[in-house]
């Protein structure tokens, strides 16, 4: 039992790396810290050794998405360095990415599916999360 118990918290622990880090970007609608950033490379590279082949490409797309995001953030604060506008191509694009980044967090524990299961009881309540966030 106590390696079950084991496994489900580095389980959890990637869960929560990767809800912290889409909850810090869609609250701050920017970039997340780089703490938070290594943070989720870190479980993304674990996320390989510890759930089924599709977590971790749902992650990897998660990163992309994130990058993207990123590079649009960019070249709007270019552009508005440049000639005082962001640019509405980028404007949409921004809103596009933070939407799609947003509608990751409700259904995030099914991207993880029964493998965030101790027992016969789904792991649900985030009030009794790892301090990490």
């Amino acid at each position: 039992m106590r390696l079950r118990a084991d496994l489900f918290d580095r389980r959890f622990n990637v869960y929560g790396a990767t809800l912290h880090f889409l909850v810090q970007v869609l609250q701050r609608a920017d970039k997340a810290d780089p703490e938070t950033e290594r943070a989720f490379l870190v479980v993304l590279d674990q996320a390989r050794l510890l759930f089924r082949p599709e977590v971790h490409t749902a992650l990897e797309a998660i990163w992309r998405d994130y990058c993207q995001f990123r590079a649009v953030k960019s070249t709007m604060k270019a552009n508005f360095e440049r000639t005082g506008a962001y640019g509405q191509a980028e404007i949409e694009a921004e809103y596009q990415y933070n939407m799609a980044l947003g509608e990751l967090l409700p259904p995030l524990s099914g991207v993880f599916g029964d493998e965030l299961m101790l027992g016969s009881q789904r792991y649900a309540r985030l009030d009794i999360a790892p301090e990490s966030y």
